[in-house]
């Protein structure tokens, strides 16, 4: 037992907690970074290095000037299971709620949690918006919608008083194998369709790797009702049954109708019983947030992709019959470039004016990725790069009754800009505007 422990001499005295994240690392930290055989990797190694102060650094390979406990390439993976065994043992039971799908998870585990605790039941979703309970945060926010298996395995194993873990899984998490070596008591999975497929390459692996999932657990995939022909022969599922609307008109969406039913289902199935469903229930911050002014509205949503953005689109515009519709939208730069004129497209279905700016443009230039999203398109659209400019251009008092979208960022706190993450929020700018009014 605890071998490789063994074999490479690691004395775990100080040493109390591991994390994959070495530009965040403590002292008390024992931090795992492979790095990959070219000088680009090195140099990004450095610089993370830099950030952190990790007691203990594991690589892959030697580096020059900084001293690290280097371990076979073979032994990487299986030296960090030995130690999360070690640190993180899962030594009482919990339960586990998984959720993967192009779009809807964050919304499906935050509703998953939220009726588990109104139930009596300790709860919480790891995810997107972080770690969170009820409407809190009570660990700090992660750095992808999964957190890494490391990451993960501290979590649950530091959050004692929790059972109920609802986790959103992406399609890169289970590439990766970050939910390794979990058992699932429920597992759903929402809709499938384009994205990350700048990671994945095809639909066909894309679908596949989020297929992955089921080997976690020992019952079948629930999915929404609407979905049924979209997986009709692709793998096995459960239909979740339906649930009426007693949450407020947010609910009214057919895709939040959707994520409300497969949360109820999952949550069902892993606890065993029926639960009581008068309840109260919001959605996640930054999903179908809405906001009014006279007779026009102005909705916040982390539409991303162009079935996102097709959805809000058009519930917006059949819940709100009457009104125009905006959409204000940009795309991710570094990020699948097939999607920035689908998402144009999506947009100009259901939308009588659209307004394209900036998203994250991360190490691109906005305009580039502008230029993009237009390609091909010889319809009307306003470009304002600017996303704040944007934003206060948009939100403002109309004549006529006005739904304006303002999609892709939902609960982001920042935009990224050469590698720098800048504060901006969609939510205090569109307040701000409001008050402005």
């Amino acid at each position: 037992m605890n071998k490789l422990i063994s074999k490479y001499k690691i004395i775990l005295k100080g040493l109390s907690d591991l994390t994959a994240n070495l530009d965040q690392a403590k002292p008390c930290d024992i931090a795992f970074y492979r790095i990959h055989d070219n000088e680009k990797a090195m140099a990004l190694f450095r610089e993370r290095y830099q950030k952190g102060s990790a007691g203990l650094v594991i690589t892959n390979r030697e580096v020059s000037d900084i001293t690290t406990l280097v371990v076979d390439d073979n032994d990487f993976y299986k030296l960090q299971e030995e130690l999360v065994e070690e640190l993180y043992p899962i030594n009482r039971e919990v339960k586990l709620i998984g959720i993967t799908g192009t779009n809807g998870k964050s919304s499906v585990a935050h509703l998953c949690q939220l009726i588990l605790n109104a139930n009596n039941l300790d709860a919480c979703c790891i995810g997107t918006v972080g770690v969170v309970k009820n409407e809190s945060e009570i660990m700090e926010s992660l750095s992808a919608t999964t957190p890494s298996f490391i990451d993960l395995r501290r979590i649950i194993f530091k959050l004692k008083n929790i059972t109920y873990f609802c986790l959103e899984v992406s399609s890169h998490a289970l590439e990766q194998e970050r939910v390794k070596k979990m058992k699932f008591d429920s597992i759903g999975w929402t809709n499938f369709t384009q994205d990350h497929l700048d990671y994945h390459g095809t639909m066909e692996s894309y679908f596949n790797a989020k297929a992955k999932f089921a080997k976690y657990c020992d019952t079948n995939f629930i999915i929404p009702r609407s979905q049924k022909n979209e997986f009709q022969d692709k793998l096995d599922f459960d239909l979740a049954p339906e649930t009426k609307n007693l949450y407020g008109e947010e609910f009214n969406l057919s895709y939040n109708i959707d994520n409300l039913e497969l949360a109820f289902a999952l949550c069902e199935r892993a606890c065993g019983i029926k639960l009581n469903k008068n309840i109260k229930l919001s959605l996640p911050k930054g999903r179908f947030n809405l906001f009014r002014k006279g007779d026009s509205v102005f909705i916040v949503d982390y539409a991303h992709t162009p079935d996102a953005i097709v959805n809000i689109c058009r519930e917006t515009k059949k819940h709100f019959a009457s009104y125009d519709i905006i959409t204000l939208f940009g795309c991710g730069g570094d990020r699948d470039r097939t999607k920035r004129p689908k998402m144009l497209a999506a947009a100009l279905e259901f939308s009588d004016k659209v307004v394209v700016t900036s998203d994250n443009p991360r190490t691109e230039e906005p305009s580039d990725i502008i230029n993009d999203i237009l390609e091909g398109n010889e319809s009307e659209v306003d470009v304002v790069v600017d996303r704040k400019e944007a934003i206060h251009k948009y939100v403002r008092e109309y004549k006529r009754p006005t739904a304006v979208i303002i999609a892709g960022k939902g609960h982001e706190e920042y935009q990224d800009i050469k590698g720098v993450k800048h504060h901006f929020s969609d939510i205090e700018e569109v307040k701000s505007a409001l008050g402005e009014l």
